[in-house]
């Protein structure tokens, strides 16, 4: 920050960590609208936490940022590490492409033949809780051959003023995808199956 220019986009950078992103909420308090809601989508309350996490009318902008933060974490970890192969929102057909060793085949076949895409689509409490955002994949898969591991991984950009919010999500994480754990884990016996989680709270 110290390096930044004072510019606007270092200045909304400030009120977005201090919490004070001029939404009509907050424009509304100090008297500066005439209404609270949202001017694009009509919500009784234009927040930080409604313009990040949950307006129907950003939700394309919402969608790019979360792609290209993710890829910039996914391109670290990349340059960072040795021996993980990275396949970013690979579906079954995805997994059962990549290039596997030839001592890992047999067992990695079997397991894409087993999987099915619906293992991968949200269920229960958390399909309800999340319908906005359910989809097929999780954001990346990372697997170490040698060390027979495979890595569910997914980056999240939840609302962080609740001081339990980063315990939450990943918990939330956590249980999300424990069915699809499960089944790979029961698939490749002998392999560690894990979930990592990211979070980056919307005030960076």
């Amino acid at each position: 920050m110290s390096r930044m220019q004072d510019t606007p986009a270092k200045r909304q950078v400030l009120q977005s960590l201090a919490g004070m992103y001029p939404g009509n909420a907050l424009l509304h308090r100090w008297g500066l609208t005439p209404s609270p809601a949202c001017t694009l989508c009509g919500h009784a309350s234009e927040t930080q936490a409604h313009i990040q996490c949950v307006c129907p009318a950003l939700k394309g902008e919402r969608i790019r940022v979360h792609h290209g933060l993710a890829e910039l974490l996914w391109g670290s970890i990349e340059k960072a590490t040795r021996g993980w192969s990275l396949h970013r929102e690979a579906t079954v057909i995805g997994l059962s492409g990549v290039c596997v060793p030839i001592d890992a085949v047999a067992a990695w076949q079997r397991m894409c033949d087993e999987l099915t895409d619906e293992d991968l689509v949200l269920v229960g409490e958390a399909a309800a809780l999340s319908s906005s955002i359910r989809k097929k994949r999780p954001d990346a898969w990372a697997v170490h051959w040698g060390r027979r591991i495979v890595l569910i991984l997914e980056f999240t950009r939840p609302n962080d003023w609740a001081s339990d919010w980063q315990a939450r999500t990943d918990t939330y994480k956590e249980e999300r995808y424990a069915p699809l754990r499960e089944k790979i884990a029961g698939l490749l016996p002998g392999w560690k199956v894990e979930t990592v989680a990211f979070s980056l709270g919307i005030r960076g």
